[in-house]
């Protein structure tokens, strides 16, 4: 059992999906990555929130052999599903495109998974990302996103085919009526929720006639983070909190824990041995335990988040663990300092005086205590 797992966590994780079409907020997504969500994480890590983004722009795997019309059920359900993960953060960029409308069909099945409905035909991906994450708030509860509108763009000193990748109003295709129309009644039926008002924002950006892309993103980016820290930040009470370097080096380990079994998927056979290893009982005095080994990258750290979070939740284990040079101690007595706390917390213990600075007495304590927790 873990000694510190019985109380509320150190942690909080906030979830926050960015909903957009994708032609057209290249560059905001961009300058939220690079210039906004660091720094936002570094401030919500003060008050141990860990911050994660979802941005789907990269793509959905679809490599497996489907159909087409698999392939954009597939999108589609994914698309909703993290919505529904992130809730009830949510981030909406608007400009003059509303995005692709999947078949009436595809989109009955995915909004039938996801729980629910939507009024008329011919919603895009992005709406229907709206509609979800707006959807099954219970009464009284505060809305929790934010959405920006971008003020129109000089099409005018445009090329014909990149005003049409920014605008529904520009493009020639025999849906585009339909679209400008659909996002028309969609920005007003936003604008019209007495709720979400305060939460609507509008920003101007400018235009690099050289580049061919949207510029001057410093103030949208200004006023997401502004917006963001003052929604997610809540500083913790706990009392573990700063209380021992011990504690620091517990909040370390528990945010790399939390932050790397996000949305962990996969590995399903390995996960399964490890877990079966550590509830299975000894045979006679032969050692025994797993090394997972890998190359960089290759997902040893989030495997070992992942099978942390599992036996943390389990009663019948007790669980010492470390990761590699996280909190502020990464030697091997400063482990074993904070194993012995653990080790008499789970004993019923007072903790004994133990200085990092004196190895062989630290491990003369580990051991005994060791010993004693495995009787």
């Amino acid at each position: 059992m873990d000694a510190h797992k019985k109380q509320e966590p150190l942690w909080r994780t906030s979830t926050v999906f960015i909903s957009s079409t994708f032609q057209d907020m290249q560059q905001e997504r961009d300058w939220l990555k690079n210039h906004v969500f660091p720094r936002l994480e570094e401030e919500l890590r003060k008050n141990y929130r860990l911050f994660v983004p979802v941005d789907l722009r990269l793509g959905i795997d679809t490599s497996r052999k489907l159909t087409d019309e698999d392939r954009e059920l597939l999108v589609l359900k994914v698309c909703l599903n993290e919505v529904e993960r992130a809730r009830p953060y949510l981030i909406v960029l608007l400009g003059d495109r509303y995005g692709t409308v999947p078949p009436e069909e595809r989109i009955a099945t995915a909004t039938q998974e996801a729980g629910f409905a939507v009024d008329g035909p011919g919603r895009s991906v992005t709406a229907l990302e709206i509609e979800c994450g707006l959807s099954r708030r219970p009464n009284g509860e505060p809305a929790r996103c934010f959405l920006y509108f971008r003020d129109t763009l000089p099409y005018g000193g445009m090329l014909p085919e990149t005003a049409a990748r920014f605008s529904d109003a520009h493009a020639t295709d025999p849906g585009a009526p339909h679209r400008v129309a659909s996002l028309a009644r969609l920005k007003t039926r936003l604008t019209q929720d007495e709720e979400l008002q305060p939460r609507i924002r509008r920003y101007a950006a400018g235009w690099d006639s050289n580049l061919q892309r949207v510029k001057g993103l410093e103030a949208f980016g200004e006023r997401v983070f502004a917006d963001l820290l003052d929604e997610l930040q809540t500083p913790d009470a706990n009392p573990l909190v700063g209380s021992t370097p011990m504690a620091e080096d517990r909040a370390a380990l528990r945010a790399f824990v939390e932050l790397g079994s996000e949305g962990f998927v996969g590995r399903e056979e390995l996960t399964r041995d490890i877990l079966d290893l550590a509830h299975s009982a000894p045979e006679g005095r032969e050692p025994w335990g797993a090394c997972v080994v890998g190359a960089a990258g290759s997902g040893k750290s989030a495997l070992f988040a992942h099978v942390h979070r599992q036996l943390a939740d389990d009663d019948s284990v007790l669980l010492l663990s470390q990761a590699g040079g996280l909190g502020q101690r990464s030697r091997c007595a400063d482990m074993l300092v904070r194993w012995v706390e653990d080790l008499a917390a789970f004993l019923g213990l007072p903790a004994p005086a133990t200085d990092p600075g004196q190895a062989e007495l630290v491990y003369a304590t580990f051991v005994p205590l060791l010993a004693a927790a495995s009787r």
